[in-house]
């Protein structure tokens, strides 16, 4: 894939861009509150029904960490109630709209890829918006928020076995569910920033068989770094020897 130049403008051309799209749940136009999803996915509904089987879709899933497996509609898998509403300062807000009209572009976009079966056929302008959506998958997850809170822990963690107590340190505060979801929103607003990480990586197209098929997860987007000696987080994504797997 093409270089780009540190200065080129990366904004949705077809939706809004995501610093503006925390919307009062009151105030969205030409949509009442009733209709605004309560079971809210972090992955996209559409990515999921590509690993469906059977006449009336449905996935097979397997929880790693009960070690059991099921089939179930895919409006059970990867989402939660109200995953995206957040109270700011008094006021019910959420993002949750605004992701839906994003994903109908990326639908848009990895229908023409699958169809085709060829990459080679996006414009720059495609590249661009599956970019964001790329970077926007990367942050919006359950998973995202709790390698925050997973860190978070092993600070405080780190703070005790020196002999101190965090809370005697000024600012600290212990995570709460509330300040874990601001974290997870305003990643979503920040997730631009990976955008240009993902559009100068070299994409490349697998294709596989039925009787190798591939899988999905509630964390889809992979990252593999070949190179030792680097963190998680951008370095890893800035870092020419990450992979990055979807």
């Amino acid at each position: 894939m093409p270089g780009v130049s540190a200065n080129k403008s990366f904004e949705f051309a077809p939706s809004p861009p995501l610093n503006s799209i925390a919307v009062g749940i009151w105030d969205i136009p030409k949509m009442r509150k009733s209709e605004i999803a309560k079971n809210q996915h972090y992955v996209p509904q559409f990515l999921l029904k590509n690993f469906t089987v059977g006449k009336k879709p449905q996935l097979w899933v397997f929880d790693k960490q009960t070690g059991k497996k099921f089939k179930t509609n895919i409006k059970n898998i990867a989402s939660e109630t109200k995953f995206y509403d957040f109270t700011f300062e008094n006021v019910e807000l959420t993002i949750e709209p605004a992701l839906a009209e994003v994903e109908t572009n990326a639908s848009r976009i990895i229908k023409g890829i699958v169809k085709k079966e060829d990459i080679s056929q996006l414009d720059d302008n495609d590249k661009i918006f599956f970019s964001h959506f790329l970077a926007l998958q990367f942050t919006r997850t359950k998973e995202h928020r709790l390698r925050f809170q997973d860190l978070s822990s092993k600070m405080v963690e780190a703070i005790r076995e020196r002999g101190f107590n965090p809370e005697e340190i000024e600012g600290y505060k212990e995570l709460s569910e509330d300040d874990l979801k601001l974290h997870g929103i305003k990643s979503v607003f920040d997730s631009k920033e990976f955008a240009l990480h993902f559009y100068t990586k070299t994409w490349l197209l697998f294709k596989t068989s039925k009787k190798q098929p591939l899988y999905i997860s509630d964390n889809p987007i992979t990252l593999q770094n070949r190179q030792s000696g680097t963190s998680i987080g951008l370095l890893v994504l800035q870092t020419i020897s990450c992979m990055i797997f979807r």
